[in-house]
């Protein structure tokens, strides 16, 4: 006969004297067996044996002519069912904490897309905000600065590799800043002046640029293009200085005058060209795209990271169903098999009797099993009560309402786009988050 140990161990408060302990754990070791069936053999010996003790004949009475071999045999159908609901639990116990870890995490992921999904919408809103701004005053988009930063490179080049040399005055060595680059101590001397010097005339043409289209910020962009005029033209006249003193302490003639025409030749020059150049809203607009570039990004990751996630959880749910299915088509298989050995102890009993009988032996059909609910419930799966059943399965989880809040924003930010760039209505581009693989948002039929 087919047996399985019980083993059992639960905590329990141990009731006593105040001083005895106030906890323990009763366990149960292996030691009385389920019997979960009888394998053909031992089914035939039985029904033999009971054919051989005459059963059929009066000497036992009437009221004792029970099987009771026959009910021991079909009886094991509703242990070995027990047994089967009690590891069913014990498998959907670790599936459904599992499952609740990775719903959490799913939980925390999709809220920080969602928080990406607001730096996005807010991002949009700056934008349209500032392209309004720009319309009224009838300003276009600002452009690349590349072409501007190019050409104050070359200025920047030029003044550095004159002055560079001159910063020698200054008795700085002329040996390597580091020993793998090739740059000396003049140059990293020399560049904060240069630069310095150019990066004021910078903020000198965009403080008059701005002038005329922020009145509220004018007291500011005067102080600034105030500061921004004397540090430059300090700078100017420091570089022409130092070059001179170079020219001096090496015997040739200083030519102050010479260099003083130059560098502020050069500072006027960047002025005029940051001017020309500068938006009025330039670094706003550069502040504006940045932002809605990193907050594009950051929600790309946060898409991306829940829809894998999302993947992880529905993942369970097949798990889950089919831990379910495959108990009940085994409870299903063991109630069947016990029936074909219930019918072969039936007939093998009425094989075995010892004198012919004209009474019908056993009449009627096979007593059906009285199933504990435990195993009913099984056997009504997928029909059970949710929110109460163990068997109900989980819920799939899916980011269609986060795709569905980010479909119009995506193109509500490539409306603005186009229209600000003249180009109309352009093709429909591929979604750039799309979702992931089984984040389905409809839950199967049953799931709770």
């Amino acid at each position: 006969m087919m047996r399985r140990p019980v083993s059992l161990s639960a905590p329990v408060a141990v009731r006593g004297r105040r001083h005895a302990s106030t906890g323990g754990t009763i366990e149960v070791g292996p030691g009385r067996e389920l019997g979960l069936g009888y394998d053909d053999a031992g089914v035939l010996e039985m029904a033999a044996r009971d054919g051989q003790a005459g059963f059929n004949t009066m000497r036992w009475g009437s009221g004792n002519r029970a099987l009771h071999g026959l009910l021991a045999v079909l009886i094991t159908a509703v242990t070995h069912a027990a047994a089967i609901r009690v590891r069913l639990e014990e498998m959907l116990i670790g599936l459904a904490e599992a499952y609740i870890h990775e719903r959490e995490r799913f939980r925390t992921y999709l809220g920080e897309a969602c928080d990406a999904l607001a730096q996005v919408e807010l991002a949009a809103a700056r934008r349209e905000k500032l392209t309004k701004k720009l319309a009224d005053h009838g300003l276009a988009e600002p452009t690349s600065r590349w072409p501007v930063m190019a050409f104050r490179a070359l200025f920047i080049v030029g003044d550095l590799t004159m002055t560079s040399v001159a910063m020698a005055v200054l008795n700085v060595p002329d040996r390597p800043f580091v020993s793998w680059l090739p740059f000396s101590e003049l140059h990293v001397a020399a560049v904060p002046i240069v630069v310095g010097m150019f990066g004021a005339a910078d903020k000198i043409g965009q403080s008059v640029k701005a002038h005329g289209y922020e009145p509220q910020q004018r007291p500011v962009l005067k102080i600034v293009a105030g500061t921004s005029l004397a540090g430059g033209l300090c700078l100017a006249l420091s570089i022409a200085a130092v070059r001179s003193a170079y020219l001096a302490s090496n015997g040739i003639p200083t030519l102050f005058g010479t260099f003083v025409g130059i560098q502020l030749g050069l500072f006027l020059t960047a002025v005029a060209v940051s001017t020309h150049f500068a938006h009025p809203y330039g670094a706003e607009w550069s502040q504006m795209e940045r932002q809605e570039r990193r907050a594009g990004q950051m929600y790309g990751q946060a898409r991306w990271r829940a829809g894998q996630q999302a993947s992880e959880v529905n993942a369970l749910v097949p798990r889950f169903v089919g831990s379910v299915t495959a108990a009940r088509a085994a409870v299903e298989a063991v109630s069947s098999d016990v029936v074909r050995q219930g019918h072969l102890y039936v007939r093998d009993l009425q094989h075995g009797q010892p004198e012919p009988t004209e009474e019908e032996l056993y009449a009627g059909e096979l007593p059906e099993p009285r199933w504990p609910k435990s195993v009913q419930e099984l056997l009504d799966y997928p029909t059970v009560p949710q929110g109460i059943s163990s068997l109900a399965a989980p819920w799939l989880v899916s980011v269609d309402d986060l795709d569905r809040a980010w479909d119009p924003l995506r193109r509500r930010c490539l409306s603005a786009m186009f229209d600000d760039r003249g180009e109309g209505d352009g093709p429909e581009p591929t979604p750039l988050h799309p979702v992931a693989d089984g984040t389905d948002t409809s839950p199967e039929p049953g799931a709770a």
